[in-house]
């Protein structure tokens, strides 16, 4: 949600930028850590997962080894979360 008393959109969640000689609504950066908050609830990522890191060997929550399918899942899962 939008901050009451952001000086830029007043409140709104939109404010008017110029862009290629035409002025145009985009989204207030006061209102972008709500929308990340959404995109992770609407995700239903389950809690024991929340904390999970393809990067992080000890507790990655992706223990593949030993089967090849799920190995190759991990792999197309990390270059669609690198691209």
């Amino acid at each position: 949600m939008a901050r009451k008393d952001c000086p830029h959109c007043g409140g709104t969640g939109w404010k008017v930028v110029e862009r290629e000689g035409a002025r145009v609504a985009v989204r207030c950066e006061c209102s972008a850590a709500d929308r990340v908050t959404q995109a992770l609830d609407r995700a239903r990522i389950p809690p024991k997962y929340e904390r999970c890191f393809f990067d992080n060997p000890t507790y990655s929550g992706f223990d593949t080894r030993g089967n090849g399918t799920l190995e190759q899942a991990k792999v197309i899962a990390q270059a669609f979360a690198r691209d």
